[in-house]
């Protein structure tokens, strides 16, 4: 019952459980494995030789040598203008005008009492975004720039490009006739779907996130967060003409070039506008304005087309006017824009330029010279981070440098997708992209050339001087990008053969390897020394040629060995596979500190030779070193040796005797390498896919310093070459392939990228969420034809809260629901995600989990997409993606937390029902059950108590029987004894009391015979006397011997069974009767004995089975010793004169479960020291001859039999009290 009960107390924990457990799910945070997925530090091991061997030369058949010696003068040869970075001086420096900014003519303004108005929107429904998957830029080929096209072939939509914007998450807007779209480097999504009559003319975000937007006819703003777009018919802008919008620092938005004659500015928090006219101080001889920017200084910056500029200064409540009198060029102003070091750039027609700086009072005037003007006029002006303004024109861009006073003119036939330039906007990577009206580009570097040198590059050389020596398959070509010229010299110069392997540098002197033996070039002495099969070499077609220590040339070439060519002796020594080489094709050649010659073979590793010992050994046990591909190495400055294989970059240190590899594990971007360079302690491994930087540790124990070199995405080799790029003094990487391709700075990519969660697939049903819009009173919402009140919502929008889905709000550039809950019905789920990286050449590698049903991350995966999630359980689920930036490393993961809501009937609330009815029927159950328990509990306890009092019984009865047994057993033995006493005893007793009464007998006739004897009377007397003795000792002996009878008399009555039959018994009637017969038998024997007797019994006691005869016994002794002591005290009291009343008292009383008879008296009392004796046999405390001591004995004995207690209470001279307890 205890434990029932026990239960019972656990059932609300336990039905709580249920309630929050049963059917569910639960997410649990999954670390994301950054050990497997991230780079781990590179490994070293012990750096194992083969043992070394002789190596054999062969110099049979190999005479002696004759190089052919000729004039070559490089200053001589033709040299032609190469454009080496695109930028060209501008014919004259730039104009200064000094002005005092504080002294412009002005007048009183206050912004804040202009009047405003409402927008009187209206609000219309969008339709979902539609999401469209982007392929990667296209590269423009054979084009100097790094320009990338982005339309229609890559997947967007939008050709007619008029505005652009990037949004504070870094997102770029794309403005079109084609509709609206926002892209992310994955996915271009429609937000406002086309085609539109006038595409947008400009874009802007306000503090909410809200999207505005001007066209011919309306102002809108776009709110992505409820998906619909607004319009405002009172602000339109004036046809076939470009709309700017500005937001200054406190969030008003400014829009010029409208329909009204000035400017507007918007509050995007009450939607309502100003408007800045003439009438308010604005100079506009022909009715608009242009552009209109804030500087520095807060300052709004307004230009007109016949007023000059206007500058509205909040903080002294004046407007300023800044026009030609005052120093600008023309009155006629168009474009602004600042740069980073706070100059303002007014574009003038036709396209030149003012920079004005308030802080100093310069103007500096940008003439046309140097500028692409026919017939041009400026459209959009921007500067991006280095600096540099961007002019967008209706017939290309001008880009111009201030710094070096350079510019650069760009059109349709330079790489652009159209002349008419609407905007420019820099992207987070420092893209710029340029919209035009015929498409989109996006231009890399800053718009410097990249592609210098259009012809395909086999080796790459910076000499001395800075020149850079170019090998091709048409001869050498040398550049010198300071003079901006490039010289070309082949075979018919003095070159062996036109097609070039490799150059080395070697004190000055170039010695050029080429297909038909190798040069000698002397800057100094203006030769070129030429050695080929004609001047004595046996193999003319040369990999790699260098000058060792002692002046030797090494050549190594396909399939042939080594040749070392003794210039001194000038006999040629060979070496190959017969001599000892473990490969005949050599690739590369490199000498160490230590003198050793490394060669890089092409299918059995590493060949090093010891020219003094004239010995060779091998590195070879690595799996990409015995492997057949194209090799090369480095000896850098510490003297660690660098080879490039298949399989990742192996670095030798000889001096620690280490190993260590580089593969895409430690952070290389591709295994397959194909250069490696030095600079300034870094080395660049060019790769198959894009270059890598690594840094060694600066000290022992430190950290490999390994990543990707910036701008170097998407460069992969497409023409079979190795060994072919270079680095120059300047750090500038050069990328040899089919073209030259120079990479203007030497940075490792630390470009991040976030990673969001772009959509939801559920049920194969794309999911757009929004917040529901909230209409006021008076507020309408249209969709379509169709609007809609407060009271009355538009329904089937095909937003996803048509689809049973429900959340509280939505987050995110993506409309991200937060909160969502899917119905138990709507759980077949894809989640999309992307990078935004904003368009990178190689795919982004992305890993995702959904938490809750996935035990581990996904394996890494280039779909933006993850697999199918089918049938998913109810329960709470969170979803996390992470991508890997340019960077190589994994960023922050995007998170999605959602819940799958179970059915009704398993809901918590059904759950809760269903406990509750549980536990109603338990509680019904055990209420019946205790009942039931209860019942059967007490017919049990019926029954025990039953079976316990005949237990009982039948113990007692056994205790009885035991009782007797053990009294029989002892009576038995004192049987026997006593049997054996009145055997041995019994007889001559009898026979001395027999005697002892005869011999009285006989002296009693003695006596009288003797008095009838004549005999004197003395001598009579004396005999008389002698007969009366004799009968004296007679009667003693007469009296002893009865004593003795009695003793024995007393053992065989202690030895005596009675009967053993128990009978019904009257315990009051046999206390009384022996009470009686005691005293009566005492007074008998003793005239003068009295005592005092009280009776007490109980009326009420019962009758109980006992064997009367014993019991009655046991009360005659009792009563017996009690007369016996109140006797003797009253002989004592008598003696000592003291008055005392003797009294012995007999009383019976019904126990529970038993009968007590007690007997008491007022005599001497049992004295303390002999109270534990008094019942063992033959113990008495009366004087000899008195008393046995078997009566006490032979009293408990038989109590003890009939399963009773005999007890004593007795204080010494005071009394005593015996107790009988009998069992009922």
């Amino acid at each position: 019952m205890t434990k029932t009960r026990q239960l019972y107390s656990l059932l609300p924990v336990i039905a709580f459980v249920l309630i929050i457990f049963s059917s569910c799910n639960i997410a649990t945070n999954i670390p994301f494995p950054e050990k497997e997925m991230g780079y781990t530090q590179p490994v070293s091991v012990p750096l194992k030789f083969s043992p070394e061997k002789k190596l054999i030369w062969d110099t049979s058949g190999r005479g002696a040598i004759n190089p052919v010696i000729k004039k070559l003068d490089l200053d001589a040869l033709h040299s032609e203008v190469l454009d080496s970075t695109g930028f060209n001086p501008l014919p004259q420096k730039p104009l200064e005008t000094h002005f005092d900014f504080n002294q412009l003519p002005d007048t009183i303004f206050n912004f804040d009492n202009l009047p405003s108005k409402s927008l009187q929107f209206k609000t219309s429904v969008l339709p979902p975004p539609q999401s469209i998957k982007t392929s990667p830029f296209s590269p423009r080929k054979n084009n100097p720039l790094s320009l990338f096209e982005f339309g229609a072939s890559q997947g967007l939509p939008a050709k007619f490009v008029t505005s652009l914007l990037k949004d504070k998450n870094g997102l770029m807007w794309i403005g079109s006739a084609e509709g609206i779209f926002c892209y992310n480097g994955e996915y271009a999504k429609t937000i406002v779907p086309g085609p539109f009559n006038q595409a947008p003319l400009g874009m802007i975000e306000d503090n909410n996130g809200n999207i505005w937007f001007a066209d011919v006819d309306h102002l809108g703003m776009i709110d992505p967060r409820t998906g619909t777009v607004s319009y405002s018919t009172l602000v339109g802008g004036k046809r076939n003409t470009v709309c700017k919008v500005m937001k200054d620092e406190t969030g008003q938005l400014w829009f010029a070039r409208t329909s009204f004659t000035g400017v507007v500015i918007v509050d995007p928090e009450t939607k309502t506008y100003k408007i800045l006219d003439a009438t308010k101080g604005l100079t506009l001889l022909d009715g608009f304005s242009s552009d209109v920017i804030e500087d520095d200084d807060k300052n709004i910056w307004i230009t007109t087309s016949r007023g000059g500029v206007h500058i509205i200064s909040r903080k002294n409540n004046k407007l300023k006017y800044l026009k030609k009198i005052n120093g600008i060029s023309s009155d006629t102003t168009g474009s602004i824009t600042k740069d980073k070091n706070g100059k303002v750039w007014i574009a003038r027609r036709p396209g030149t330029l003012d920079a004005v700086d308030t802080k100093n009072g310069i103007i500096w005037h940008y003439g046309e010279a140097g500028f692409a003007t026919g017939g041009a006029f400026n459209v959009y002006l921007t500067c991006d981070d280095k600096g540099r303004i961007w002019m967008g024109k209706n017939i290309g861009a001008d880009i111009i440098d201030p710094e070096n006073n350079t510019i650069r003119f760009i059109d349709q036939t330079r790489g652009l997708a159209g002349d008419y330039v609407c905007s420019c906007t820099m992207d987070d990577r420092k893209r710029m992209w340029v919209s035009t009206t015929t498409g989109l580009n996006i231009i890399d570097q800053h718009a410097e050339s990249v592609n210098p040198y259009n012809i395909q590059v086999t080796s790459l050389m910076e000499d001395g001087i800075g020149n850079l020596w170019v090998a091709t398959q048409k001869g050498v070509s040398i550049i010198n990008f300071q003079k901006r010229t490039v010289k070309h010299f082949s075979q018919a110069n003095g070159l062996s053969n036109d097609f070039i392997q490799s150059f080395t540098n070697t004190n000055g002197n170039i010695i050029v390897s080429t297909n038909g033996g190798y040069n000698i070039i002397d800057p100094v002495h203006n030769t070129i020394e030429s050695t080929g099969k004609k001047e004595g070499l046996v193999n003319d077609t040369i990999y790699n040629a260098f000058k060792d220590k002692a002046g030797n040339i090494w050549l190594t070439g396909p399939s042939n060995g080594i040749d070392v060519v003794d210039l001194t002796k000038k006999v040629i020594l060979h070496a190959d596979v017969k001599g000892g080489l473990s490969d005949n094709n050599i690739q590369d050649s490199k000498q160490d500190a230590n003198g050793n010659i490394w060669l890089a073979t092409n299918k059995s590793g590493v060949d090093i030779i010891d020219p003094i010992t004239n010995t060779i050994k091998y590195l070879n046990e690595q799996p990409g070193l015995k492997e057949t591909s194209n090799k090369m190495m480095l000896i850098d400055k510490q003297g660690l040796v660098w080879i490039g294989t298949a399989r990742g970059v192996y670095i030798a240190d000889t001096k620690k005797g280490t190993l260590t590899t580089i593969t895409t594990k430690e952070g290389l971007t591709d295994n397959k390498v194909l250069s490696l360079l030095e600079y300034n302690g870094t080395i660049a491994a060019g790769t198959n896919n894009k270059i890598t930087l690594i840094t060694p540790p600066s000290e022992p124990g430190g950290e490999w310093k390994i990543a990707p070199l910036q701008y170097s995405e998407g460069l992969r080799k497409s023409t079979n070459s190795w060994a072919s790029d270079g680095i120059t003094s300047k750090g500038q990487y050069l990328w040899g392939d089919a073209e030259l391709t120079v990479i203007n700075e030497l940075k490792p990519e630390t470009g991040t990228a976030p990673t969001y969660i772009t959509g939801i697939t559920v049920m194969t049903k794309p999911q757009s969420f929004i917040n529901k819009p909230t209409l006021k009173e008076n507020d309408t919402l249209w969709n379509g034809n169709n609007y809609y009140t407060k009271d009355k919502k538009p329904v089937n929008t095909g937003y996803a809260a048509d689809n049973g889905l429900s959340w509280d709000s939505i987050t995110g550039p993506f409309n991200i629901p937060v909160n969502l809950e899917l119905p138990y019905n709507q759980n077949y789920i894809q989640f999309q995600f992307a990078q935004a990286h904003l368009g990178r050449q190689d795919n982004a590698s992305y890993c995702y989990i959904l938490e809750g049903i996935d035990k581990n991350w996904s394996a890494v995966t280039n779909n933006p997409y993850t697999e199918n999630y089918l049938n998913l359980p109810a329960g709470k689920y969170s979803f996390k993606v992470r991508s890997k930036n340019l960077s190589g490393k994994w960023g922050e993961p995007a998170v999605l937390n959602f819940t799958i809501t179970p059915p009704w009937y398993k809901t918590w609330w059904a759950y809760t029902l269903y406990i509750i009815f549980a536990l109603g029927l338990l509680r019904a159950y055990i209420v019946f059950r205790s009942g039931m328990l209860k019942k059967e509990n007490r017919i049990l306890e019926e029954k025990v108590s039953l079976r316990t009092k005949q237990l009982q019984k039948s113990i007692e009865d056994l205790k009885e029987t035991q009782a007797q047994l053990i009294h029989s057993e002892k009576m038995a033995s004192l049987g026997e004894l006593t049997a054996g006493i009145a055997h041995e005893i019994q007889n001559p007793l009898n026979f001395v009391n027999n005697f002892s009464e005869v011999s009285v007998e006989l002296a009693d006739e003695l006596k009288t015979e003797i008095n009838n004897l004549p005999i004197d009377a003395g001598k009579k007397t004396e005999l008389e006397s002698l007969i009366n003795d004799l009968v004296q000792n007679q009667q003693k002996i007469n009296f002893h011997g009865k004593r003795a009878d009695t003793i024995v008399k007393g053992m065989l009555q202690h030895s005596r069974s009675s009967t053993g039959i128990k009978e019904p018994t009257n315990i009051n009637t046999l206390a009384d009767e022996y009470l009686r017969l005691s005293y009566h038998g005492l007074r008998a024997k003793d005239k003068s004995f009295n005592a005092t007797m009280k009776t007490d019994f109980d009326e009420n006691l019962p009758v109980i089975n006992v064997v009367a005869q014993d019991i009655g016994r046991v009360i005659l002794n009792l009563i017996t010793n009690a007369f016996y002591s109140v006797t003797e005290k009253k002989a004592l009291k008598q003696a000592q004169g003291v008055s005392y009343e003797p009294t012995v008292s007999v009383s019976t009383k019904k126990l529970p479960g038993a009968v007590e008879v007690r007997v008491k008296d007022n005599g001497m009392g049992v004295p303390q020291k002999v109270l534990d004796k008094i019942f063992q046999p033959f113990f008495t405390t009366k004087p000899v001859g008195q008393g046995t001591g078997l009566g006490l004995s032979l009293s408990y004995d038989i109590i003890k039999a009939h399963g009773g207690d005999l007890k004593v209470v007795t204080t010494e001279g005071e009394g005593a009290e015996f107790i009988i307890q009998l069992p009922l």
